[in-house]
């Protein structure tokens, strides 16, 4: 089974009458349709995948999210009969996520999201490959990238504007505002009520409206409930449907320990520039040389955002974007691949860079949380050059992300990992058949000499108090600085210490000192 969702206007209705041949199609929006399958789901389409068993072909249910009960019944329909691709169903919103939905049908569907239309697709490019050409070459320069696509600042103003639902970007200026107010209206009023009961639609509109002016930047709850009037739990729950109904994106806080990513402030995005520009009452006019660049910054910014996130499901490693801000330091969006891999990202907003944009990158990269990780620093301008600015670090033009072929092929050369030994010269190869730092030594070998010589970096305990068990002796805290876990315990027992006089005991097999009471 099939479930294709994504935000209205995004053309799933029209990609599946063009590209799939349906034994039937159902649309929900009809109401006498949706009215016979409400009063008996299960008897209505057992029926139809009985009569077109025979074909093979699928049956097709659009705007599915509007009947959130028929989950039920297409489970038991797939459980009886393990035909793939028996439905593809259609919607705004995922509708095995929504509360109403009597079962999720986990491992018999499959999810795909449909975004609004890419600068690859509206260029008549390939996907963006960039994340997987940055990981793929150890010294990255600007032989490794395809020659970006020619344009003027004009052209990337008018491309953010004009967003990408396709029926509204050929739009002028002013009909295409009007029709962008009109679909977040319809949204407000059509499409929330099968994902949650919302008892202040005006309060919802406004806060959409507050959102387009906020994107690019983190999510401060307290500040969007000052500006609505409205408690926390409310706008929370407007969040979360708007994230459900691809509006908004939440992107987490990247951190070293991945057990806590995205548990600090999170970064909104609008996920199409173009409605948030017309919600702003903004258009090309907005962003000229005498404008406000920090607003076109955040634009800009949200546009990278998305066209990275489109370009996900065609790169062949998986990546997760995340952002990262440590006062006075940020980085804009921080890609992250298997194998301690990182790309990081800043946009600006102009048509000149120079090395002093690069500060916080290299900060991050060789003295903050991912000196321990491979990486590579990009910023993304407005210019139609590629520059480098030393190894790993390139100035890219906006252009890069349409200039991809559709075959995948770039002029740059595919140079496997430094430890494979096929990216070697014939002559190196002979001198070292299985690759690695040194001649007839294994890459594991090699990489394992490289770990012997790297200085740790862990806390350790004093040479004089090391001992072969697990319970080391405790430290003497007026000669040497004590390890992690006899901080933690000072801490404790300078909490405890108005309750008595604490004295420390060992035991012999214990891993960790806990004080006691004196009687």
């Amino acid at each position: 089974m099939i479930n294709i969702v994504g935000p209205r206007q995004t053309g799933k209705t029209t990609l599946v009458r063009d590209m799939v041949e349906a034994a039937r199609f159902l649309d929900l929006d009809d109401e006498s349709l949706f009215a016979s399958l409400a009063l008996d789901p299960y008897g209505q389409l057992s029926t139809l995948s009985s009569e077109i068993s025979q074909t093979g072909l699928p049956i097709v249910i659009d705007e599915v999210q509007r009947l959130p009960q028929i989950t039920l019944a297409l489970k038991r329909i797939v459980d009886r009969d393990r035909r793939v691709g028996q439905f593809v169903l259609t919607g705004s919103s995922n509708i095995f996520t929504l509360p109403r939905a009597l079962d999720s049908l986990a491992g018999r569907v499959s999810t795909l999201t449909l975004r609004p239309l890419s600068a690859a697709e509206i260029r008549r490019a390939g996907p963006c490959r960039l994340l997987d050409v940055v990981a793929g070459e150890s010294s990255l320069s600007a032989k490794h990238l395809p020659a970006p696509a020619p344009f003027q600042r004009s052209d990337a103003i008018d491309l953010l504007v004009r967003g990408g639902f396709p029926e509204i970007r050929p739009l002028e200026d002013r009909e295409r505002m009007a029709r962008y107010d009109s679909y977040v209206n319809s949204i407000v009023e059509r499409d929330i009520a099968p994902v949650a009961e919302i008892r202040r639609p005006d309060t919802l509109r406004r806060m959409i409206n507050q959102l387009a002016h906020r994107t690019a930047e983190e999510l401060n709850v307290t500040s969007l409930c000052s500006a609505l009037g409205a408690r926390k739990e409310t706008v929370n729950n407007y969040l979360d449907v708007l994230s459900r109904l691809g509006i908004v994106h939440r992107l987490g806080a990247w951190t070293a320990s991945g057990a806590r990513k995205e548990v600090r402030s999170p970064k909104l995005h609008f996920m199409d520039t173009g409605c948030a520009t017309a919600l702003r009452g903004e258009d090309a006019a907005s962003f000229g040389l005498r404008a406000d660049p920090v607003a076109l910054g955040h634009i800009l910014e949200s546009f990278v955002f998305c066209e990275l996130e489109k370009s996900l499901p065609f790169l062949k490693r998986r990546w997760d974007l995340y952002h990262w801000r440590y006062a006075p330091r940020e980085i804009d969006i921080v890609a992250q691949a298997p194998g301690r891999m990182l790309v990081l990202f800043e946009m600006k907003a102009s048509t000149s860079v120079d090395a002093d944009d690069f500060r916080h990158l290299d900060w991050f990269l060789k003295e903050g949380p991912g000196k321990s990780y491979k990486g590579a620093a990009s910023v993304i301008y407005l210019g139609d050059q590629v520059l480098s600015f030393g190894p790993g670090r390139l100035a890219l033009p906006l252009s890069i992300l349409w200039s991809f072929s559709s075959s995948g092929a770039t002029n740059a050369r595919s140079k496997p990992h430094a430890d494979s030994g096929y990216g070697l010269s014939r002559r190196r190869r002979q001198r070292n058949p299985h690759g690695g730092s040194a001649p007839g030594v294994r890459p594991c070998v090699s990489r394992i000499r490289r770990l012997a010589r790297r200085p740790s970096r862990r806390r350790t305990w004093p040479r004089d108090r090391q001992a072969h068990h697990r319970a080391p002796r405790w430290p003497d805290f007026g000669r040497q600085r004590a390890g992690c876990r006899c901080a933690i315990l000072f801490r404790a027992a300078a909490r405890q210490r108005t309750q008595g006089e604490l004295r420390y005991r060992r035991h012999e097999r214990a891993s960790a000192w806990r004080p006691v009471h004196r009687a």
